[in-house]
């Protein structure tokens, strides 16, 4: 028995027996190690918590299949340790149906995946380079005809093609903007002054739709940010909520502290996101819209992960819906959301 009590400790991987109720029998010691997290744990409701949003219905539909009389199952997750990065895991379920016990064993594949998708991205970058560069010659071209008097009759039409040149090399930017390898300078920012810098900006979006801008900025703190990145992110959510309000409304922006999290919230009064558009709304080139591109909140999540944020639903109904990026921040003393000390409120009638 004290060789598989070794085997069990001394495994590099994962290994995890969990009952038929969720708690967590037993792990080994590379559950710490791996995942930053505490051996003390007693629930896969805990593990579940810490697991990126777009894996959660899956991981838990493979368990209920081991419950229900599959005998094993494997699958891939991505688990936020507790330097707020993703490891990605991938995992071989077994079950003992008589001891009502599932047997599971985690590998972590990080450095497979990110060498894999490293590799896609420098292709895909490549790729992105050749395609522009004779667009740039054709948009030239294109130029120099239009200031050409015999060619005066086409003006119109070479406007056209100039524009859908334009709007092709913006999809290719919003396509790059997905790499999470992709460079970004942080420095020290402050989200309440990147929001106060945009407002006059995304105020002149909502003079369109009869949309009102409520700013609730509490006394929060310094983050190293990308403000070019940032500033991108919350126009991506604020098109989106002005876009979602067809008859008017209010477009609210939100910052608070939560625990150790900086938590900005920007939420709408449109008819909200259905159930089941919610499950698909960050998959890249997934749009509603008819003109759309699919790759704004795609791109907004990307630059979240880029800087160790989460960006999230909150909330979506009737109502309205909210989107919330938690960006993570540890000091020992930071307000509550529920103080919002010196909060400012900035609202303006359109």
């Amino acid at each position: 028995m004290d060789h598989f009590r070794d085997f069990f400790d001394l495994s590099l991987d994962i290994m995890m027996i969990i009952d038929f109720n969720g708690n967590l029998v037993e792990v080994n010691h590379s559950f710490s190690r791996i995942l930053g997290e505490n051996e003390s744990w007693t629930s896969l409701e805990q593990v579940f918590a810490c697991l990126h949003p777009d894996d959660v219905d899956n991981s838990a539909l493979e368990v209920q299949k081991l419950i229900r009389g599959q005998a094993a199952v494997s699958f891939l997750n991505r688990y936020r340790n507790v330097e707020q990065t993703y490891k990605w895991i991938q995992w071989t379920c077994s079950v003992n149906r008589e001891a009502q016990l599932i047997y599971a064993i985690g590998r972590d594949i990080t450095g497979i995946h990110i060498d894999t998708y490293h590799l896609l991205s420098s292709m895909s970058a490549s790729i992105a380079h050749e395609v522009r560069n004779p667009m740039t010659t054709v948009k030239g071209y294109l130029q120099l005809l239009m200031e050409k008097e015999d060619w005066g009759s086409y003006k119109d039409t070479f406007l056209l093609m100039v524009s859908e040149l334009d709007r092709a090399n913006a999809i290719i930017s919003q396509y790059l903007s997905l790499a999470n390898n992709k460079f970004i300078e942080k420095r020290q920012h402050n989200l309440n002054s990147i929001i106060e810098y945009m407002l006059p900006l995304i105020e002149s979006d909502a003079s369109k739709g009869d949309v009102c801008i409520i700013a609730a900025l509490g006394t929060i703190p310094d983050l190293m940010l990308d403000e070019q990145e940032i500033r991108q992110l919350m126009l991506n959510l604020s098109r989106n909520a002005i876009e979602a309000m067809n008859h008017g409304g209010h477009l609210t922006f939100k910052t608070y502290t939560e625990a150790e999290e900086i938590i900005l919230e920007i939420s709408d009064e449109g008819e909200g996101i259905p159930p089941e558009v919610r499950r698909e709304i960050f998959n890249p080139f997934f749009t509603t819209k008819e003109t759309g591109t699919g790759l704004g909140l795609a791109v907004s999540r990307s630059i979240a992960e880029r800087h160790r944020a989460r960006l999230e639903v909150k909330q979506s109904g009737r109502e309205g819906t909210t989107f919330v990026v938690r960006f993570p921040f540890s000091r020992d003393s930071i307000c509550s959301p529920g103080e919002l000390a010196n909060e400012s409120t900035i609202q303006f009638n359109l």
